[in-house]
């Protein structure tokens, strides 16, 4: 029995050390809010009905008797903390300092000195904000907290472009529902940004590039709640910002040297006591008159850090009235003559001049054209060497708005002198996103002939076929509001049914079908760049040049490219040079040629073209080109459905259109 009796004490005495330890380390290791309140008392229910109706006398005389409003606000603040166990205090004291705010003291008559020290974390004055500090997650010394009310305002000053980071974070206390944050933060004035955090997630980093000079970077929450923050940590370029440094004065006490001040009641004064790791909070009810307070450290301790700090309402900020200016107005002479009230229509009718809904339908075009040309490595070449044809065409062009694409279908058929006829199908799609810098272009056709079929009807007979596929992609790069360039770079690829002539007459085979040149070369990959100079609104020159290799990455041939546009009225006049070198057949080729535009619009719904072009080969004398006609027929579409090209001049030729027929208002 003894020896269980010395084990308990042996415990028991262990557990008491152990506690004590605890108690101490608990004390020491971390800073904690004390605040020195009465301790609830045991009152009837009587004496807490007439504390509350104190309460809520001490209120109406705040808000209807100016004389004693400053008394009643000091002693009914001071009544709730005296009884700040009493919930029915709460609204009634929060509605009691809605206009007061805590304003530093700083009229100190005597003390034994001032002590600063710096405020490195987030340091709220209210008591209540400070009890919701505690429950926070710890802060490092260069973060900033935004609370519901808040606004943070950073700036920014730098010669250079700063690349701003923003670590945001939320702070909740931990045994609270989950509530989701929306923050917003706006640079300047620019649009403002959200993000949102939901409890799963309460951490993100916002980069923001900053250009040179001074800026304001504003961050606030949108919907707050209560007891949640943001915590907020800013890097320049990766490096952390030197913030201003604040510090906090404490008045030091003594036993032979309080603190001593005066202060002017009535009013309610808060006396802050900064220990090692402690900060002590007291109310103190200051009555009507003049009072002379010393304030002395605590027992068993040599000094004491004071601040205190009194309750005072806001101040309104005053506005200046505005002035106003008589000024004395000299009314309108009347008119001379009255003019007379217009009749009133009988009749105001919508006139439909273009079908309803046609004018999505596209345009189309038909033409019919003489064409003489000749093969490109050809060298000695009469009249009867060239390859000479009729050519009737059917084209489609529609514009999508939705996509900014141009589509053109075409189908034309080759009449020949010699050989069967031709028939071919041509498709280009120019698609111009607003999403990308550059312009892309697909093209593709198809040709079919029987060179020894009929002259006049295609597809007779056996068929030979070719197809050449293209695909481009350009940019218009302007220099000044008169000149600019385009790069392009371009890509082809060729199938044809035919390896060589042996089983035809080479004059019977279309060019499109089967040449040497396009046989030996089928797939190419083209670079050209073109400069476009338009000194005056009716003129553009343009000079360019091309680079072509081979799928081995061989050069095939090199271009230089000069010409001149010129807009004569309806007419449109052009003169061209090329020079062209072809490596692997080390043949040169040197074309000079001249080419005329009619266009004339009839109404708003048609329009015809007869373009004439010639051209003189140096190096292989011969004389080629064409003579076309064109009617292009629309609901109204005018050049809607034609991509904009350098030698177009639509700025001007738009205003040729005519505006009829169209839908109008008549009235009768």
């Amino acid at each position: 029995m003894s020896k269980l009796i010395k084990r308990y004490v042996y415990n028991l005495a262990i557990y008491v050390i152990v506690l004590s330890a605890f108690i101490f380390f608990s004390s020491t290791s971390s800073a904690t809010y004390v605040n020195t309140k009465p301790e609830p008392s045991k009152l009837t229910e009587q004496k807490k009905e007439a504390i509350i109706q104190k309460m809520n006398r001490l209120l109406w005389l705040a808000e209807h008797n100016q004389d004693q409003r400053a008394e009643a606000l000091a002693k009914g603040e001071m009544l709730f903390y005296t009884y700040p166990e009493f919930p029915e205090l709460q609204p009634l004291k929060a509605r009691l300092t809605r206009h007061l705010q805590w304003l530093l003291f700083t009229n100190i008559d005597n003390s034994a000195g001032v002590r600063y020290f710096k405020q490195t974390h987030w340091r709220p004055e209210g008591q209540l904000m400070r009890v919701r500090k505690a429950l926070t997650p710890a802060l490092s010394e260069r973060e900033f907290v935004l609370t519901a009310e808040g606004r943070l305002v950073y700036t920014l000053k730098s010669q250079k472009k700063v690349h701003l980071g923003i670590l945001m974070r939320v702070a909740d206390v931990p045994f609270l529902s989950p509530a989701s944050m929306t923050v917003q933060y706006q640079l300047d004035n620019q649009k403002p940004k959200q993000i949102t955090f939901t409890p799963n997630q309460v951490r993100t980093k916002v980069c923001i590039y900053v250009p040179s000079g001074e800026h304001l970077l504003k961050v606030e929450i949108v919907n707050p709640v209560f007891n949640q923050y943001l915590i907020l940590d800013f890097e320049e370029n990766g490096l952390k910002p030197v913030f201003k440094q604040f510090e906090e004065i404490y008045y030091i006490a003594t036993t032979k040297q309080p603190v001593q001040f005066k202060m002017v009641g009535p009013v309610l004064i808060r006396i802050d006591e900064k220990r090692e790791h402690q900060f002590i909070t007291r109310y103190h009810f200051v009555p009507a008159g003049e009072h002379t307070l010393d304030l002395l450290p605590s027992r068993n301790r040599a000094e004491g850090l004071f601040r205190v700090s009194q309750r005072i309402e806001y101040q309104r900020v005053k506005t200046a009235a505005p002035r106003y200016n008589e000024v004395s107005y000299q009314p309108v002479l009347p008119p001379y003559d009255t003019l007379p009230t217009p009749k009133s229509p009988k009749e105001v009718y919508l006139h439909d001049g273009l079908k309803l809904g046609g004018q999505e339908d596209g345009t189309w075009s038909y033409s019919l054209g003489e064409i003489k040309r000749k093969n490109v490595l050809e060298r000695d070449v009469s009249d009867l060497d060239l390859e000479e044809f009729l050519e009737p065409k059917l084209s489609y062009h529609i514009y999508n708005e939705h996509l900014n694409t141009y589509f053109t279908s075409t189908m034309k058929e080759h009449i020949r002198r010699y050989g069967g006829a031709t028939l071919g199908l041509v498709e280009r799609i120019q698609f111009r996103p607003n999403w990308l810098p550059v312009n892309m272009t697909l093209y593709g056709d198809a040709f079919f002939q029987n060179p020894d079929g009929n002259k006049w009807i295609p597809l007779d007979g056996k068929q030979e076929w070719s197809t050449t596929w293209i695909g481009s992609i350009h940019q218009k790069r302007d220099f000044t509001p008169k000149t600019f360039h385009i790069p392009r770079f371009s890509a082809l690829f060729r199938g044809m049914s035919l390896d060589s002539t042996e089983d035809y007459d080479l004059r019977t085979i279309d060019q499109d079908i089967f040449t040497t040149y396009t046989s030996d070369h089928r797939q190419i990959f083209e670079f050209s760049d073109t400069l476009y100079h338009r000194p005056w609104l009716d003129s553009i020159a343009y000079a360019g040049g091309d680079v072509a290799n081979n799928e081995k990455l061989n050069i095939l041939y090199s271009k230089i490219n000069l010409g001149w546009q010129q807009l004569l009225g309806p007419f449109q006049a052009g003169f061209s040079y090329q020079y062209a070198k072809y490596y692997p057949e080390d043949f040169l080729r040197r074309t000079y040629g001249f080419d005329l535009l009619w266009q004339k619009w009839c109404d708003s719904l048609n329009w015809y073209e007869i373009k004439f072009q010639i051209q003189q080969d140096i190096d292989a004398p011969a004389t080629t080109g064409f003579l076309v006609f064109t009617w292009r027929n629309s609901n109204g579409r005018g050049f809607r459905d034609f991509a904009p090209e350098p030698f177009q001049f639509r700025d001007i030729r738009q205003r040729e259109i005519p505006s009829w027929p169209n839908n109008t208002i008549k009235v009768d």
